[in-house]
């Protein structure tokens, strides 16, 4: 009978601790009951499909989450039952930077801040013509999603369709009628007033204005340069920024050059997601390859013969 008594206590505890255990996943318990949720991505908003997402849901009083990478197909997660706020981004990004999981509201994106290589003469020209502003890379491509109010029903088929936006800005750059191009080795570019910071948990939360550095290319043959590259935001009502100015860098055997411009007004009428910027000037950069001086300053080209140096 003492055998058996225990047989049974030894019985019920196992059972009780059974009853008892919790997963602990991503720094806060989570009940062990879960049912499976289907991640759908309808990607018709967005130019270019990301390879990998990051899914979070965020429980009803967002203080605990739970978070998932999966591809960019449909795919099956596990979910406790309950109502959640889920927001979802690529994580295929090479430099971007995610911050501030714990809080949806706080979750963000930003690049990293540029690294000259050594070649510290070219931060201090930076900080000299736009002082105490922050440098920072292009970012990758980006989309971001978001859902509120997400029921998961344990007796039902559970799935959450994400629509995924971008949420950078695409550049496109072209800046015709600069002649000489064959000498120069090398061609970057600069945009003030840019988002340093984009928050995923809503469409167009951007802080922190900074510049961007890019690289740009010569094409010789139509006196051209182009550039295209990404920024999180450039709207002045959500950087506070009185103006916008660009400016691109030169460099060749004989020297280097530069010149900068307002873009102020090419910025305020942009689309939503693509800025498109044309520019003519007439000008031959091998014949301001040494000059020096940091004064220009271009408010307007249009064929005009501006000068330039570095």
């Amino acid at each position: 009978m003492k055998k058996k008594y225990l047989y049974i206590t030894a019985l019920v505890t196992l059972l009780l601790a059974a009853c008892q255990y919790k997963d602990f996943e991503d720094g806060e318990y989570t009940k062990t009951k879960k049912v499976p949720v289907v991640l759908h991505f309808d990607w018709s908003n967005v130019d270019s499909i990301s390879t990998k997402m990051q899914v979070m849901f965020y429980n009803e009083n967002m203080t605990t989450y739970e978070r998932f990478d999966v591809g960019n197909r449909d795919t099956a997660v596990y979910v406790a039952p309950g109502i959640y706020h889920v927001t979802s981004w690529n994580n295929d990004a090479t430099h971007v930077y995610f911050n501030g999981y714990d809080k949806r509201d706080s979750i963000n994106a930003t690049s990293p801040l540029f690294n000259p290589q050594g070649n510290k003469g070219l931060l201090q020209l930076f900080d000299s013509l736009f002082p105490q502003r922050q440098i920072y890379d292009y970012p990758d491509y980006m989309v971001h999603a978001n859902k509120t109010s997400v029921m998961l029903d344990e007796y039902q088929n559970n799935q959450v369709t994400l629509v995924p936006d971008s949420m950078v800005v695409t550049v496109d750059l072209s800046i015709h009628g600069i002649k000489g191009l064959e000498v120069i080795k090398k061609i970057r570019g600069v945009i003030t007033n840019v988002a340093g910071k984009r928050y995923m948990a809503y469409p167009n939360k951007a802080t922190m204005p900074s510049i961007v550095i890019f690289d740009a290319r010569g094409n010789e043959a139509d006196s051209t340069v182009n550039a295209k590259f990404w920024v999180f935001g450039l709207k002045p009502e959500d950087l506070a920024a009185e103006k916008h100015e660009a400016a691109l860098f030169f460099w060749a055997n004989a020297g280097s050059a530069f010149f900068k411009w307002d873009i102020t007004d090419a910025i305020k009428n942009f689309d939503a997601q693509k800025l498109t910027m044309n520019f003519n000037i007439d000008i031959d950069i091998r014949d301001y390859l040494h000059q020096t001086g940091l004064d220009i300053n271009v408010e307007e080209w249009n064929n005009e013969n501006i000068p330039i140096g570095l």
